[in-house]
């Protein structure tokens, strides 16, 4: 068992408007498992707590530029499910597949009185390197 803290991100496009994107910032502390099995490779299921927020920029605004706008921090949560290859006692080299889901749609974008509206969740591919304290 592991415990770590993660980044990820998800950059999205808004359909309706194309001048319009967002990026989802998750930070969260995880838990992770490592399935006990023989050899350097095992697989690993992690369940990440922790907050996020969503970071909108219009593209020429009222012919004034670009506007940047984030909102307040919202709760998120993920799931990954991977493998470990252990390289060394120390270092190993990991992939999986996640989950994110961010709860934002109540939380208010900055400046504007508005509220996100929507929860955004997203799946992805993983890849990373970890550095273990005890081999």
């Amino acid at each position: 068992f592991g415990l770590g803290f993660r980044f990820s991100g998800g950059f999205f496009e808004d359909e309706d408007d194309p001048d319009l994107s967002s990026w989802v910032n998750n930070y969260q502390l995880y838990g992770r498992f490592l399935v006990p099995v023989e050899g350097r490779v095992r697989p690993f299921f992690r369940f990440g707590l922790g907050l996020s927020t969503i970071t909108y920029e219009a593209e020429d605004f009222l012919n004034l530029g670009t506007l940047t706008s984030v909102s307040d921090p919202g709760f998120s949560m993920g799931f990954e499910g991977g493998v470990v290859w252990r390289v060394s006692k120390l270092i190993g080299l990991n992939g999986g597949i996640g989950y994110d889901i961010a709860f934002l749609e109540d939380a208010e974008v900055e400046n504007s009185g508005l509220n996100v509206g929507y929860d955004p969740n997203y799946f992805s591919v993983n890849f990373g390197i970890g550095f273990y304290l005890r081999p």
